[in-house]
């Protein structure tokens, strides 16, 4: 029964590390370049499949929180897709606005999980524990 839980708060903390990493990327100073984009795409493509096989995971555990997250995935998925900007200045300055929302409001959402998350897999532990004796 923990098994699920575990898996679930593993996917909290691999998605809050990597949402870390990609606003840390968008809020240093940096040159504009296509490598740089690019980097900064592939980062919201990793984040963006972590997500999804969060919500696989997260789907039996409360179809509450899954409603909730399609919006971020939904934002994500946009991030991902956008055409080849004009200039690179001016896709990582769209990247750093929009994307840095998104980066938030998925922070946001998984502290709510945890906030849901957490106490089930105590009980879950502790049920687990009165078995065993």
């Amino acid at each position: 029964m923990r098994e699920p839980y575990r898996q679930l708060e593993n996917s909290l903390d691999e998605i809050s590390r990597c949402a870390g990493r990609i606003l840390h990327m968008l809020e240093e100073p940096y040159a504009p370049s296509p490598a740089r984009y690019v980097d900064v795409v592939r980062m919201f493509r990793s984040i963006s499949g972590a997500w999804s096989r969060h919500l696989e995971l997260s789907f039996e555990f409360n179809r509450k929180i899954v409603d909730e997250n399609q919006a971020v995935r939904k934002q994500l998925a946009e991030i991902q897709t956008a055409p080849w900007p004009r200039s690179t200045s001016a896709g990582l300055q769209s990247i750093r606005i929009s994307g840095a929302n998104t980066l938030r409001l998925l922070l946001l959402q998984i502290e709510a999980e945890r906030a849901l998350l957490i106490p089930a897999i105590r009980e879950a532990e502790g049920a687990a524990e009165l078995v065993a004796w």
